[in-house]
Formats: structure tokens, sequence, C-alpha cells
């Protein structure tokens, strides 16, 4: 019978740092990788014969490729904490927070 495990307790056992993400997201960078060498290896191999339109695939390919490579450190930078200014209010931001609360429930 399946165990029912809650979002905060599975998010505690899994490991955030950068060696545990790149574990767990390699079969994917792998495939990706596979399918784009096999995409370019199928592509015509005479750009110096072709325009504007190849080189303009070529980047595009190449973007693509190096964007799907990424995907473990945009996956690591996406899951990091959020790091917060001090909401704190000086002397005038909170006498006309008061104001404007008091304007409200009056």
């Amino acid at each position: 019978m399946l165990e029912w495990q809650t979002a905060s307790h599975v998010e505690a056992s899994t490991g955030h740092d950068r060696r545990s993400v790149w574990r767990r997201m390699w079969p994917s960078v792998l495939l990706g990788a596979a399918l784009m060498a096999a995409g370019a290896w199928r592509a015509d191999v005479q750009p110096l014969a072709r325009g504007f339109a190849w080189w303009s695939a070529a980047v595009a390919w190449t973007a693509l490729t190096l964007v799907w490579l990424l995907v473990p450190e945009m996956a690591l930078a996406l899951s990091a904490p959020v790091r917060r200014r001090s909401l704190t209010l000086d002397g005038d931001e909170r006498a006309a927070a008061l104001r404007y609360a008091l304007y409200h429930w009056r």
C-alpha cells in the first residue's frame, strides 16, 4: 500500500546542494545532449554553401543545446530561498501607513 508523505517531508529529505541536483537530473541532460548531437549529425554538413537561414538555425540550435545542458543549474538557482530585504518602516512611512489604516477603518 502507498504511504502518504507531505510535501514538507519530501522537501526535507531531498538534498538541495549542487551535487544532488545534478545526480537527480543527469539523465535528462544526457538525453538532451544525445538528441541534440543526433540532430546536428543529421544536419547538412556544408555550412559555407548555405546562407543566413542556415546560420540562424545553427545559432538557435547551439543556444538551445546550451540551455538544455544548464537546466540543472537553473533549477538550483530557482529553488534557492528568496533573500528578502528588511521590511522595517522609517518614521515617515510608518506615519503614512497608520494614517491610511485609520482612514480605511473609519
